[in-house]
């Protein structure tokens, strides 16, 4: 026999839903082509557009910037053909030099040379140090280029003084027959053009600057990074201008980096004279932005549509499916025995022929059909029958594969397993495959084999075997320790065998560990304890014999000492007593005498014990008036009273007013005692781990004690069933409640 999960047959999928889902399939295919096609060209068009209008910006933002040196050097010129320095006396040539330079702010100093290149005059906004080199650096170079009958343009320079972009532009000086007399120079403060670059508008958001062939920045909004003599070669305008030559293909607008290391669209100018070039760059967003708008309405559109298409498909998917529905729902009626199913379709086309055809049938076995109620009431039976017969075994085989415990079914004649949950399989290391090959014995050892064979035939005369301890043998060879309960059962009609194996090897081995370490501590507390009591026993015995005199007479205070001594060793040994016993009672071989105890009574005897602590100390102790039977160990409930009271002595402070108040009240189970005292209090931050062995309180660092007071007393407590808190506020005192349930 086999358990087995049903098949899951394939769902249908009703007529309007399909219809439905065909006319919006259709539609949405419909409306994303045509969307995407026209989302496609837009942005084709609008690239085309974003292209030409950066190339626009780009040429007027050359002009902008050529102009300005245009404009300088024509400047230059008309000072040459007007002013005809060479004709002039020297006093005049340096006044028409110096109002040139008065005239133009971004002459940073003019120099006149003759053709032999040597200074006629110079003129300068700064101190004479420093210029003559940098003009005789290039001189050859200008006079080359102006006796050409060109006009000379350096590479850009940075100031090492200002850290200002600075250029030499050179024309030629030549008489009334154009003759080549020498050279007028201007050093041009580029500075003035970061103005003309600042000015200018690319778009809402966008930007220009100005770059020469080495990828030098010359102007741009951000005069730091121009100060800094930034080299941008590592944006692809730039690299592209630095490497591009005269005459090569033009480039086409793209996606890239920035000035800003932002996404860019980017086209540049180059202008010539001189061999500079204008960068202009907009942001992709704004670049984009009319396509973006377009995407957004037509989405906006396509939802529209498609919702537009979903309503009007549900509604003809419904218009069209419903006479089928009808007969659908007529005819499962009919086949159940509701002969008396009328279908009511009005339509003239196939469908109502078909209608008309089924209410013929109808009534033709409504006629015909004899006992047709007895013959419906054992049909439904029947299918309630099946259907509590279907659930009770999904529910059976849902138990039977969720349970975390190994549960499986076996031939009660063979002792052959027939089933195995994944937990029986995974507690073995066995397949179901492999299980259904093996028997009870097969997983039993040789010593418990004679015990399963009579278990298995208990249950072969339908008999329970009660649940029981029994190892087993997984197939690595390793054994674990189980509780087994089987029980026979019907299952399909054939008798079976349940049974159920509980893993329990993990209890076993911590009981194994707990006894270990229980055994340790007791072991090890007895080694201590028994360590202390000779010091204590020489130390009582030399204490005993100085209160009788045997070293000499006492006085009336060393009697007192002698006898608080005595005390105190008395109250060591009670307390070594007690670790014992905490130690025993928590090794679970420590028994309890319990017997009847008077709660007022001991409390008055451990006062008055603890006598040696409170000294000197003016406290006021308040004691129960009433005198409750309490059903206790007396010695162990001395002990964790000592403790309790010791420690309210011990820390009740230094204030005027110091009590200790001891007493019980009755709630509904077993009386509450406690003790409270108005001393230093417990710091927050120590108050978890109190009961811990070897705790204290973060505030008692002046008084001495070992840590394990509490401990031993919440052992004494737990070892009654009772339990033990605190409430505890520092600087305000602390209050202890314990209950004993004397059982």
């Amino acid at each position: 026999m086999r358990i087995q999960s049903g098949k899951k047959t394939r769902g249908y999928r009703s007529l309007p839903v399909t219809l439905t889902l065909a006319f919006l399939v259709v539609s949405l295919s419909i409306l994303i082509v045509s969307s995407g096609l026209e989302i496609f060209f837009n942005f084709k068009r609008q690239q085309l557009n974003i292209g030409m209008q950066q190339h626009l910006a780009a040429l007027n933002a050359a002009g902008s910037v050529g102009s300005y040196i245009q404009e300088r050097i024509g400047l230059l010129n008309a000072t040459v053909r007007l002013g005809k320095l060479l004709n002039v006396p020297l006093n005049d040539r340096k006044v028409i030099i110096d109002k040139l330079l008065g005239i133009e702010p971004s002459f940073r100093r003019i120099v006149l040379l003759d053709a032999e290149g040597e200074d006629l005059s110079c003129v300068s906004r700064r101190s004479q140090f420093g210029l003559q080199s940098t003009a005789n650096a290039t001189k050859k170079e200008i006079l080359h280029a102006v006796k050409e009958g060109t006009t000379f343009i350096s590479p850009v320079y940075i100031d090492s003084a200002s850290s200002e972009p600075l250029v030499m532009v050179a024309v030629a000086v030549t008489d009334a027959f154009g003759d080549y007399k020498g050279a007028l120079l201007a050093e041009v403060n580029l500075k003035f053009m970061w103005d003309v670059v600042d000015r200018m508008e690319i778009g809402r958001t966008g930007l220009a600057y100005v770059v020469d062939r080495r990828g030098n920045l010359i102007a741009a909004r951000d005069i730091s990074r121009v100060l800094r003599g930034e080299n941008l070669l590592r944006l692809k305008d730039v690299a592209e201008f630095s490497r591009r030559t005269e005459g090569s293909p033009g480039r086409r607008i793209g996606i890239s980096r920035g000035f800003a290391e932002t996404y860019v669209v980017s086209d540049y100018v180059a202008l010539g004279m001189p061999d500079w070039a204008v960068v202009v760059e907009l942001p992709v967003k704004e670049a984009f932005e009319p396509v973006i708008s377009t995407i957004l309405i037509t989405m906006g559109i396509v939802i529209g549509c498609f919702l537009i298409a979903a309503f009007v498909g549900i509604y003809l998917s419904r218009r069209i499916s419903q006479p089928i529905i009808m007969l659908r729902n007529a005819t499962a009626k009919i086949g159940e025995g509701r002969f008396d199913t009328r279908i009511s379709v009005k339509s003239t086309d196939e469908i109502g022929e078909l209608a008309q055809s089924i209410n013929r049938m109808s009534n033709d076995l409504q006629r015909t059909t004899t006992s047709l109620d007895n013959l419906n009431r054992e049909i439904e039976e029947r299918k309630k029958t099946e259907r509590a017969l279907a659930e009770s075994e999904k529910n059976f085989r849902r138990m039977f594969e969720i349970t975390s415990e190994g549960v499986a079914l076996i031939n009660p004649e063979t002792g052959r397993f027939i089933a195995a949950n994944p937990a029986m399989c995974s507690l073995f290391g066995y397949s179901e495959e492999q299980f259904r090959r093996l028997t009870l014995e097969d997983i039993t050892p040789e010593e418990a084999k004679k015990t399963v064979r009579q278990s298995m035939q208990t249950l072969a005369d339908r008999r329970d075997v009660p649940d029981h301890e029994e190892t087993a043998v997984c197939k690595d060879g390793s054994r674990v320790n189980v509780i087994a309960g089987m029980h026979h059962m019907s299952w399909n009609g054939e008798p079976v065998c349940h049974i159920t194996l509980t893993n329990i090897t993990f209890l076993k081995d911590i009981q194994e560990q707990l006894r270990k370490k229980n055994r340790e501590i007791l072991e090890f507390t007895n080694m201590v304890t028994h360590d202390l009591r000779k010091p204590l026993t020489a130390m009582k015995i030399i204490l005993e014999l100085a209160g009788k005199g045997s070293f000499g007479a006492l006085d009336s205070d060393g009697a007192e000492a002698i006898s608080t001594g005595l005390e105190a060793s008395r109250y060591m040994q009670e307390m070594l007593e007690d670790l014992m016993s905490c130690a025993r009672l928590e090794s679970g071989t420590q028994e309890l005498i319990m017997e009847e105890v008077r709660f007022r009574e001991l409390i008055a005897a451990v006062i008055a014990r603890l006598k040696y602590l409170i000294g000197e100390k003016e406290i006021i102790f308040d004691l129960p008036k009433e005198d409750p039977l309490i059903r206790a160990d007396k010695k162990q409930l001395t002990g964790a009273l000592m403790n309790l009271v010791g420690n309210a002595i011990n820390y009740i402070g230094t204030g005027p007013d110091r009590r200790i108040r001891i007493g019980w009240k009755q709630g509904e189970g077993p009386p509450v005692l406690f003790i409270e005292d108005n001393g230093i209090g417990i710091p927050e931050a120590s108050q978890k781990h109190l009961f811990e062995k070897f705790t204290r309180g973060g505030n008692v660092h002046d008084t001495v004690g070992s840590g394990l007071g509490l401990f031993i007393v919440k052992c004494i407590v737990e070892a009654h069933n009772g339990k033990i808190w605190f409430e505890s506020e520092e600087g305000k005192g602390t209050t202890f409640y314990f209950t004993l349930s004397g059982d």
